[in-house]
């Protein structure tokens, strides 16, 4: 009797020489509740999404429909999330999430239920709970990155209750050596012992780097320089080039990469082109598992992927492929990692500004109207999936 074969794991093909199909649209209950961020879970089945309303939800994936399976409200604003390295619906152990809920302790959830089955506490010298603003784990999964200001957690997952190693990200308060500001974005290397953080604070050097195998101290610091210093938003390691980060910015289109072997400036800026409509939105950008392909959205709806592969000796590069995709804002986009489909949602925030009847200056009272302050509207709160793989034609 010949031995079982297992079935071996192939990264998916995806296809960006045209502009993707739409699979399937779900459109939000509420308008205004908007999701800020979503993402894939590791094992391609489901996908997490972060409401405006301050909830989680989880929703799964099967063949070509869509079903939601939690929705777990928060109590207070929610700052960011994480999933766990190796989450998979098919083994409830590993099936969970980490979760920054302002003034609580970092949360470990569960993504059936949304029970809590683990925390762990940031206490602040006054005693007070902080929530980080950036999460991120380990590949092991055995240790959870927590940014704040000027300092990061790193806890033992292993042991929730416990207090965390404080690192700081400059060694005192007036001290002008290191990163100060809003920890606002971590990402460890998924197959090295590198760690990236970025701050919001505007300054020319505002990404550091760290092996975590040696000890707490950076081995470099990147940013855009002088000219071109804004905040962080994302930071991100190439799957497949581990000396490969990229990183987006406030206020700054599209997304700039170095190598960190020559880290000195971005060897690369991904461009959109399009400078007429920047704002301090976060777009979160994804480069695929096979490390080949990298999207992201913009604030007319658009989204834009860049071919990684693709040789060029300008150092800024136009998209791939650009395509309208919904008819707002696109603040996340996510590559499936085990079928080339890419998940992308829509939504923000629009003020109306004050208006009156006439154009006209005019000193009579009469003529004057005040309006209320009128509350901030989403032109389009939704979900797209999209097929990009390869067509008959092409296969």
């Amino acid at each position: 009797m010949d031995d079982p074969v297992e079935a071996a794991w192939t990264p998916p093909r995806y296809n960006f020489n045209h502009s993707p199909t739409s699979r399937i649209s779900i459109e939000m209950d509420e308008p205004k509740n908007f999701i800020r961020k979503a993402t894939w879970s590791p094992d391609g089945q489901s996908f997490l999404c972060q409401t405006e309303d301050h909830a989680f939800r989880v929703y799964s994936k099967e063949e070509d429909v869509v079903r939601p399976i939690l929705v777990s409200p928060q109590a207070s604003p929610v700052l960011d999330y994480a999933w766990f390295p190796s989450a998979s619906r098919w083994i409830p152990g590993t099936y969970c999430f980490a979760a920054s809920v302002r003034e609580c302790p970092v949360k470990l959830l569960d993504a059936v239920d949304g029970r809590l089955r683990a925390s762990y506490p940031i206490v602040d010298h006054r005693e007070r709970q902080v929530a980080p603003h950036s999460l991120a784990f380990s590949p092991a999964g055995d240790k959870l990155f927590c940014g704040f200001e000027s300092a990061f957690e790193v806890f033992d997952v292993g042991r929730p209750g416990q207090e965390g190693t404080r690192v700081l990200t400059s060694p005192a308060k007036k001290s002008r050596d290191g990163i100060k500001g809003i920890i606002s974005t971590i990402s460890h290397s998924p197959t090295t012992s590198m760690l990236a953080i970025g701050s919001l604070a505007v300054a020319p050097w505002n990404i550091a780097v760290y092996d975590t195998d040696i000890e707490h101290v950076p081995s470099m610091y990147i940013g855009l320089g002088e000219e071109k210093a804004a905040g962080v938003t994302q930071v991100m390691f190439n799957p497949a080039v581990p000396d490969f980060l990229y990183a987006s910015f406030r206020y700054r289109e599209g997304v700039y990469a170095w190598d960190l072997r020559s880290p000195d400036a971005p060897f690369a800026h991904y461009t959109t082109g399009d400078t007429t409509r920047l704002s301090s939105q976060r777009h979160f950008f994804s480069v695929d598992i096979t490390g080949r392909w990298l999207s992201i959205g913009d604030e007319r709806g658009r989204i834009h992927t860049w071919d990684l592969l693709a040789q060029s000796a300008e150092p800024v590069l136009k998209p791939t492929v650009s395509f309208d995709a919904h008819k707002d804002s696109v603040p996340s986009v996510s590559h499936n990692p085990c079928e080339p489909v890419l998940l992308s949602t829509s939504g923000g925030r629009h003020y109306a500004g004050s208006t009156s009847d006439s154009e006209d200056d005019s000193d009579s009272e009469d003529d004057m109207i005040y309006r209320r302050p009128v509350g901030p509207s989403t032109k389009e709160a939704s979900i797209k999936l999209w097929d990009c793989s390869l067509r008959d034609s092409e296969t």
